[in-house]
C-alpha cells in the first residue's frame, strides 16, 4: 500500500493549500452555526458546562497529538521520494502505535479522573460531559496519524474531508441528543451535546 500511495497523483502546494482553506472555512461556519441552536437548547448554564468539558478535551488533544502528524508527514514524504516503501510503511505503523497509545492514555485520564478535573474548576456538573468526550481523543489520534500520512503524499483531500465530516457530527448528533435530554436536566443535556464531538471524531476517522 505504501507503493500505491507513492504512485498517487499529487497536488501542488497551491492546490493543497486551497483545499485545506476551503475545508477550514466550512468547518468554521458549521462550528459557529452549531452554537446557535445549542445555546438555545441548553441555555447559558448548559453552555458553561459544555465549554468547560471541551477545554479539558482540547488540552489533552494538544498534548496527545502535538507535532506528531507533522513529523509523520515529513518522514513519509522523505522516504516516498526515495521510493523506500518498506521504511514508509514502518514509519507509519510506529507513528500510529505511538499516537493511538497517547490518545488512549488521554481518554483514560479524562474518563477516570473526570471528578478530580471537575473539582479543579469547582463544577461537578461537568463530570458526565468530561466522561462523554473522553473517547474522542482515541479517534482524533487516529485521524491525526492518517492526516500526517496523506499530507506526506501531498494529498490534502482526505484531511479536508475528515475535517468537514467531523464538524458535521457535532451539530447533527449533539443538538439532537441535547434536545431530547434537556428534560432530564442541564448536566445530562450538556453531556448529550458534547457526545456530538465524540460522534464527529468517530465519523471523521471513518
Amino acid at each position: 500500500w505504501a507503493k500505491h500511495l507513492g504512485g498517487l497523483k499529487k497536488q501542488t502546494f497551491l492546490q493543497g493549500t486551497l483545499i485545506l482553506l476551503i475545508a477550514n472555512a466550512i468547518t468554521k461556519v458549521i462550528g459557529a452555526l452549531f452554537k446557535i441552536p445549542l445555546a438555545y437548547i441548553i441555555d447559558k448554564e448548559g453552555m458553561a458546562v459544555f465549554n468547560t468539558a471541551y477545554q479539558f478535551y482540547v488540552l489533552l488533544f494538544i498534548v496527545a497529538t502535538a507535532g506528531l502528524p507533522v513529523a509523520v508527514s515529513k518522514m513519509v514524504s522523505e522516504h516516498l521520494a526515495m521510493d523506500d516503501y518498506y521504511e514508509t510503511k514502518r514509519i507509519f505503523r510506529c507513528a500510529m502505535t505511538l499516537i493511538v497509545a497517547l490518545g488512549i492514555l488521554g481518554a483514560c485520564v479524562l474518563f477516570f479522573f473526570a471528578e478530580p478535573l471537575a473539582n479543579i474548576v469547582k463544577d461537578t456538573a461537568t463530570i458526565a460531559s468530561i466522561k462523554m468526550v473522553a473517547p474522542a481523543l482515541i479517534f482524533v489520534a487516529v485521524m491525526a496519524g492518517f492526516r500526517g500520512l496523506f499530507q506526506g503524499t501531498q494529498n490534502m483531500i482526505p484531511t479536508a474531508l475528515s475535517e468537514v465530516v467531523e464538524a458535521l457530527g457535532k451539530p447533527v448528533i449533539g443538538c439532537v441528543l441535547a434536545y431530547f435530554l434537556v428534560s432530564r436536566g442541564i448536566e445530562i443535556a450538556s453531556a448529550g451535546a458534547i457526545a456530538g464531538v465524540t460522534a464527529g471524531t468517530v465519523a471523521g476517522a471513518a
